[in-house]
Order: structure tokens, then sequence, then C-alpha cells
């Protein structure tokens, strides 16, 4: 029937022109480079990441964080857009959301985001630190992945240096990620961390000094876990 025929051929074009998009985006490192047609990619991705087709949904995410990555007033008014998807869509759209906001955490300090309108509710880097963090608790393996790698970049780039307590936090749940006979199989993961704690060891006493004390977080975490715990 025509209908059908009419939303596949719908859904074709917005596809297309969503992967027009992304690579336009992709090739752009300052907003004002597409500044004439920003609005239209707006409205396309904005339709994109509604529609009840996951390959589109996914697409128009990608493109939503690279739109994020290119002005800090437009990443204050879609995070809290891609902390929800990360949160409630399936494992692939979460995945591409989650790892759009951490690309989002790597782009902006605290000072640049302080220094936005108070009018917009901003996921501020001082609260959407916690938000990301319970995705390393994941039961979805590609999520906590990418939590795990997120974190890791974060802390080796020093974007947590300011922030003590969650970077002691992360890299405790990084360790015990690592760690963990339940990652066995997280290729991805283990590879990444392998990589991960050496280099972040290397790079002064003081981050010696923080993965020992996190070491022994770890060992007391295992000590007084429930004994129902493999």
């Amino acid at each position: 029937s025509a209908p059908p025929d009419d939303d596949f051929g719908h859904r074709h074009c917005l596809l297309r022109t969503l992967n027009i998009s992304h690579e336009l985006l992709l090739s752009c490192t300052k907003l004002s480079q597409i500044a004439r047609i920003s609005d239209l990619v707006k409205a396309l991705v904005e339709s994109g990441v509604t529609d009840t087709n996951a390959e589109i949904r996914d697409r128009a995410v990608r493109c939503l964080g690279l739109f994020c990555v290119l002005d800090e007033v437009v990443a204050a008014v879609y995070l809290p857009l891609l902390v929800t998807v990360a949160n409630t869509d399936v494992q692939d759209l979460r995945s591409t959301a989650l790892s759009a906001c951490f690309d989002i955490a790597m782009a902006y300090r605290s000072p640049e985001w302080a220094a936005l309108p108070d009018s917009l509710t901003v996921a501020s880097s001082d609260s959407i630190f916690p938000k990301l963090f319970t995705h390393l608790s994941s039961e979805m393996p590609l999520v906590r992945s990418v939590a795990a790698e997120g974190f890791a970049k974060l802390i080796i780039s020093a974007r947590l240096r300011s922030k003590a307590s969650i970077e002691k936090e992360a890299l405790t749940a990084l360790a015990l990620l690592y760690f963990s006979p339940h990652s066995d199989d997280e290729t991805s993961l283990r590879q990444c961390l392998a990589i991960f704690f050496p280099t972040f060891i290397r790079r002064s006493p003081s981050s010696v000094h923080l993965v020992e004390s996190v070491f022994l977080a770890c060992l007391r975490h295992v000590i007084h876990a429930p004994k129902t715990c493999s």
C-alpha cells in the first residue's frame, strides 16, 4: 500500500540526509562554519532523535553529539537529552549517547560551563560526572565499555583533577572492572584499561599514590563484599 511506501521513502530520505549532515559536522571545527544551514541541520537532528527507527535515532544522536562539541551553548541545551537517551534507549543507542556525553565533557572545562547564562538549566560539568559514573556498573557490556573508556580519557587528561572524590571513585570502579571475572570476555574494556593504568601511573608520583589508595579501596571492597558475590 502507499502509506508504507511513503513511510519507507521518508525514513530513507531522512537517513541519507542525516548521513550527509554527519559528514558535514565531522569536517567542522566551529559552528560558524555552517551558520547558514545550522538551523536546518538542527531541525533534522531533532526530528531524527525522536524517530521510531533505531538506525535513524542512532545517526541523529551521533550528529547531535558532534553539534554539541562545536558550541557550548548548544551543548548546554542538548546535554540533558543525551543523558536521557543514555539512560533509557536500547544498548547501541545508549552507548552512542554516552560516548557523546564524554566527548562534551572532554571539550568543555568547568569555568566555561559556569559562564553560561543562568537561564539554561544545564547538566553542568559538576553534576554530569555522577550521572556518567552510574554507567560503569551498567548491566550492558557495551555501555560499560564506553563508560570505562570515557572515564579513562577524563582521568588521563586531568579533567577530574579538581574533583578528587569523583576521580578516586572512578579509578576504583575502573580497577574493579579490570580485575572482575565478569569482564573476561569484554576485550575492548580490558585492552583500554590495560593501557590506561600503566600510562596513568607513569605520569607523576601523585598518580602512583592515588592508584595505591585506589587499590586499597578495592581490597576493602572485595573483603566486605557479600558472600553471594562471585
